[in-house]
């Protein structure tokens, strides 16, 4: 590329990017942040002030995923667009949503396993993954929420403490995080995403469904901009947390959920309701509520899972910080070089060298004297023998 061409390129680069994601993606730029911004709003008093006072920057975050799906920078577009949905109809025979495979790899090795993309004639990046990133997401919540909690207090006063750049930079990980998740969470609330039938019914089609790849943008983005408010949707969001399960069978039960309703949402598109101009008439009245009870089920689940996520980030920041303790106690001691870690049962394992028998026992007898330690590991710890 020459230098003349370059500006051009650039050009048509940053173009590329700006394009407002409702031209082609997911719920549409607006439906997505009326999802995060329900779900923001919705958090309870005792939900973490970092994301209490965040609301702006979760809706924006709202449609970063889609900001990232620039076909130019193909590593990144085709890695991670089958993150944003799951067709169930190629899967459902071997994932049972209360007990799903346990990571993304798991679940490849079982599309191998009953020859899904053969049966199908797909590619691995055809079937869908959004339970998983879903998952991910969660679990990297969970871990930035917790470290977030010792920044301050990391059980020692040995142990460092971070600083006001390091605090702000955690901070933002975690809205980051939270505001990102937020738009899986919402794509998966649109049966769209849920099904082989993302944008046109595909194969045996008795009652005469649109098969004029024009249903996905049709419903969620150019319906949704028309008719739904966040005022709308605000009141149907759950007014209580409820406390979720494991987030891969939260994830997994929310995308069958959703792939329930993939015939009723046809049915409201062969009957116009998603039409421009039916919008007052009793089909356009039932598509209007049906938009707004998915966006508000995604909303619910995903302010719930900040929640569980902030609840497990502080049971985990508990049993880091005992560790803390016992370590900082370790090395205020000079005991030797020994790492540290509580589980959730109480048991502490201490791993690492000790500078003597007598300070391996000591080191033992430190993690035994704190309170909550339930047993403790020690085969790991080496001495000079």
């Amino acid at each position: 590329m020459n230098a003349r061409s370059l500006p051009l390129a650039l050009a048509a680069l940053l173009a590329a990017i700006a394009l407002p994601p409702s031209a082609a993606h997911a719920w549409g730029g607006k439906g997505h942040e009326i999802a995060n911004r329900a779900a923001a709003e919705a958090l309870p008093d005792d939900a973490p002030a970092v994301l209490r006072r965040a609301t702006e920057r979760l809706v924006d975050l709202a449609n970063e995923p889609d900001r990232w799906r620039v076909r130019d920078l193909e590593a990144m577009n085709r890695g991670w667009a089958p993150d944003h949905y799951v067709d169930l109809e190629f899967v459902s025979e071997f994932v049972d949503p209360e007990a799903p495979p346990k990571n993304r790899w798991e679940f490849i090795g079982l599309l191998v396993e009953h020859d899904v993309l053969a049966k199908h004639e797909l590619r691995f990046d055809n079937v869908g993954y959004a339970p998983y990133r879903i998952a991910e997401l969660c679990g990297r919540l969970e871990t930035q929420l917790a470290r977030l909690a010792l920044l301050d207090d990391p059980g020692h006063p040995a142990l460092p403490r971070a600083s006001d750049e390091v605090r702000r930079g955690v901070e933002e990980s975690v809205v980051f995080t939270a505001g990102v998740l937020g738009h899986y969470v919402a794509d998966l609330a649109n049966p769209h995403h849920c099904t082989k039938h993302f944008n046109g019914w595909k194969g045996e089609n008795p009652k005469g469904y649109a098969t004029d790849n024009g249903t996905h943008s049709r419903f969620e983005s150019r319906f949704v901009e028309r008719v739904i408010e966040l005022d709308q949707v605000r009141p149907l969001v759950a007014a209580k947390v409820t406390p979720r399960g494991d987030y891969l069978v939260e994830a997994w039960r929310h995308a069958f959920a959703s792939n329930a309703l993939t015939t009723p949402l046809y049915d409201l598109d062969l009957a116009g309701a998603f039409t421009e101009g039916n919008e007052a008439t009793p089909a356009g009245a039932r598509g209007a509520r049906f938009a707004r009870e998915r966006l508000a089920a995604g909303a619910t689940l995903l302010r719930d899972l900040w929640m569980t996520a902030a609840a497990r980030a502080a049971e985990a920041a508990r049993w880091r910080r005992l560790a803390g303790r016992i370590q900082g106690t370790i090395t205020a001691e000079r005991l030797g070089d020994v790492f540290v870690r509580v589980g959730k049962d109480g048991t502490a394992t201490l791993r690492g060298e000790v500078v003597s028998p007598a300070a391996r026992d000591r080191a033992i007898a430190i993690a035994r004297e704190q309170d909550g330690i339930r047993r403790v590991r020690s085969r790991d710890l080496r001495t000079p023998w």
